[in-house]
């Protein structure tokens, strides 16, 4: 929500405290025009609220200002934190009007330290104050609280962030004028805006911070999270993330502000998509990833121009600023739309989607790290195949669907597999070690996933359909009993691991193929199992005690204690 107390204002002023983590602070008296003013301190015996309700109700001493600017910067921003940390509508309203009190108190002090540096002036001294600014910090945690609140039905969240980001962009011009009137300008010429020195706007490609509440990338990315905590009860929010994704480029293009969309902006987008309820996510999500390949194009240009070297996807970190980058998390985002669509074609194309990322992923010599699909995508795909093999006529074709959920069973454990080995031989190299590799959540294959190929076959209705299921649950139970045994060959026998041209034993009767963790079956595995047999009467007039002996077996392990609840 953002850091602690020490960050609430990114002020210039040159105000000194004792300590940034003392918000009470005392301040020299001759370096403050504003120690004469009273502390700031609410009772912190009473009620959050009530401490909020007495600083809203202390009253302004005239034109000038009540609190001084270190209290404001400080005290009023932890205050409008907690309550924005109180997670209620009441709450939040309380953080906007501090909020708004702080703007308040930050226009006051600057008029008074203006007539100061003014009054010196003709005294004939140098002007010794600077403008006091609130950075955009206080007003991205009020936004990022309203974004909660949409999490939690609060539909008007997205609406109250764009309206604190209009606040911004007014703060920040009253800003600007204000620094050209310390900077001596007269706000009578026509040039006045034209004069004007914009200091700490920031480095090249959008990488610098600016002095001021000007809304940035951050800001906006949390008014598309709030868009994707409200996309389920909201079907247009996915229309409103789009266009804020245009709005945003365009200011970057036309103001020139640090507002063009990154990758989190453009992931952000497609999860609103793969959150609405509509047949068309899918297309939708399509579209915008898309607009992010298309950037990611344009941002790798630029680089190779402006650095002479191509990026590096491989290693981002070694290069000079990042762009953005089409990842395993917006791809992963498009699948899910494509699979909460459920439209004709939509398992086909998540299916394609996960099938690439993998490739890209195990590329010999510069595989994309940031590209390896994770455990939720594999299931994501497998539950599509489910449900296309649930609603097809054609037998084959149901059949069809089950073996392409199996097979990325069958790739995501060769995947895992072949990371695990790979560990193993960094363990063994010291110097590869040192070099890295780690740092990426490793892909391991989950209940989920082989449930959703055990209810993909249990809803295909074939010949095949129990037979494969139950092969599917009794070799998943096979590898979790043979993963929670030492791997020392006891008691191997040559039909248990020997070499039989497939690569995978030595001859010697030991499988020495690095072994990976294995998920246990659980209700989930075995109902799919025994639903499957309850359908396969019309195949096998035993299937009723097939589906018997699958739910004995289940008791079984269950009362062995070897498997939990």
């Amino acid at each position: 929500g953002g850091g602690g107390g020490g960050g609430g204002g990114g002020g210039s002023h040159n105000f000194s405290r004792q300590s940034s983590k003392d918000s009470s602070a005392s301040v020299a008296a001759e370096d403050d025009p504003f120690s004469s003013l009273p502390r700031l301190e609410p009772d912190g015996s009473q009620p959050l609220f009530s401490q909020a309700d007495a600083v809203l109700r202390s009253d302004r001493w005239g034109d000038g200002p009540t609190f001084r600017p270190l209290d404001v910067e400080y005290v009023l921003f932890d205050l409008m934190k907690n309550c924005c940390k109180a997670g209620t509508v009441r709450g939040m309203e309380y953080a906007e009007e501090l909020l708004r009190r702080m703007t308040e108190e930050k226009r006051a002090v600057n008029d008074e330290l203006l007539r100061l540096n003014r009054d010196e002036e003709g005294r004939g001294g140098k002007p010794k104050y600077e403008p006091f600014v609130l950075s955009e910090l206080p007003f991205r945690v009020v936004m990022f609280g309203w974004a909660q609140l949409a999490r939690k039905g609060i539909l008007s969240g997205p609406e109250r962030i764009r309206r604190i980001l209009r606040t911004m962009e007014t703060e920040d011009e009253w800003d600007r004028k204000n620094r050209g009137l310390f900077q001596g300008l007269d706000a009578d010429d026509p040039d006045f805006d034209d004069l004007i020195m914009d200091e700490g706007a920031g480095g090249a490609d959008g990488g610098g911070k600016v002095r001021s509440c000007r809304p940035t990338v951050a800001s906006y990315n949390t008014l598309l999270t709030a868009y994707a905590h409200a996309a389920s009860r909201d079907s247009l929010a996915g229309k409103h993330a789009e266009e804020l994704l245009d709005e945003m480029d365009k200011l970057h293009a036309e103001k020139g502000w640090h507002t063009r969309p990154n990758t989190r902006s453009y992931t952000l987008a497609i999860t609103v998509h793969s959150k609405t309820p509509s047949v068309w996510v899918g297309e939708r999500a399509d579209r915008v990833l898309t607009k992010m390949e298309e950037a990611q194009r344009k941002g790798a240009e630029r680089y190779r121009e402006k650095v002479g070297e191509p990026y590096d996807f491989s290693r981002p970190e070694n290069n000079a600023w990042r762009i953005v980058t089409v990842d395993a998390t917006a791809l992963s985002s498009v699948i899910d739309a494509h699979v909460r669509s459920n439209a004709r074609g939509s398992s086909d194309r998540a299916e394609r989607l996960l099938l690439d990322m993998a490739d890209v992923h195990r590329t010999e010599g510069g595989g994309r790290v940031d590209l390896k699909p994770d455990a939720r995508a594999f299931a994501s795909v497998m539950r599509a195949h489910a449900r296309a093999a649930g609603r097809m006529g054609n037998p084959k074709a149901r059949f069809e669907r089950c073996e392409r959920a199996e097979a990325l069973l069958e790739l995501m454990i060769e995947m895992s597999r072949a990371e695990a080995e790979a560990e193993e031989a960094r363990a063994h190299d010291a110097a590869a070690e040192v070099e890295g590799g780690g740092g990426v959540e490793r892909l391991v294959p989950t209940a989920s996933a082989y449930n959703a190929v055990l209810s993909a076959w249990s809803k295909s209705d074939t010949r095949e359909s129990a037979p494969r299921a139950e092969a599917l649950l009794r070799r998943m139970i096979d590898d979790a009993l043979l993963d929670s045994v030492p791997d020392d060959g006891a008691g191997a026998t040559e039909e248990d691991g020997a070499d039989d041209g497939d690569g995978h034993g030595d001859g010697d009767g030991v499988d020495r193929r690095v072994k990976i963790p294995v998920p246990r079956p659980n209700v989930r595995s075995f109902n799919a199992v025994i639903t499957a047999w309850a359908r396969f009467g019309r195949y096998d007039p035993s299937s009723a005690h097939k589906a018997e002996e699958v739910l004995d077996l289940m008791y079984e392990l269950h009362r062995s204690g070897r498997w939990g609840a």
